[in-house]
């Protein structure tokens, strides 16, 4: 049996309302594992348990705290309610998010956030596939690219300053007295 709002525990039903997801995330969290126990078949239950924890993991990027937890979780449980559902395009919207997030996690702890960027990326895509005016999607996978196209640029930049002082270390090796090279 599929799970519809109406049918959500109180308090996944007041987050899905717009509730304070300081305070509400936990118990939701909870109340979606019991969903998704009571109805295993339910695409539904997988992609509202992903949502909350991705939830869960974004509130905890803007508060500085490690989401890596609720990542791993968020994206298992929405790529099983894939599996139970491959033309569910909320749950694919909802991936695509958790990886935006797990890239915004990862530039947070200095680490490469490009896998997930294309990842993001390429869940969106598969949204845009199915529904080409997906205004969500497109905005998104927008802000993805973008993110994307900072990043490179970045290790562009690094390589390129890289080489620059290579050659200028060569250049003074070469002539010590190059004023050129210390500039």
């Amino acid at each position: 049996a599929e799970l519809g709002r109406e049918t959500l525990p109180g308090t996944a039903r007041e987050l899905h309302a717009g509730g304070d997801p300081g305070s509400l995330i936990d118990l939701a969290a909870a109340d979606y594992e019991a969903a998704c126990k009571a109805a295993p078949r339910s695409a539904v239950a997988w992609m509202n348990a992903g949502l909350v924890h991705s939830l869960r993991a974004d509130w905890f990027v803007r508060t500085k705290r490690d989401p890596a937890d609720d990542l791993e979780a968020a994206t298992a449980k929405l790529e099983q309610a894939l599996i139970l559902n491959p033309k569910y395009l909320d749950a694919r919207q909802e991936l695509a998010g958790a990886f935006a997030t797990r890239a915004a996690a990862a530039r947070a702890r200095k680490k490469d956030p490009v896998p997930d960027l294309e990842r993001a990326i390429a869940e969106y895509t598969k949204v845009l596939e199915k529904a080409p005016d997906h205004a969500h999607a497109l905005n998104n996978r927008g802000l993805a690219w973008n993110d994307l196209a900072k990043q490179r640029l970045a290790a562009a930049k690094a390589d390129a300053f890289a080489a620059g002082a290579r050659d200028f270390t060569s250049a003074l090796r070469v002539n010590p007295k190059n004023w050129r090279a210390l500039a």
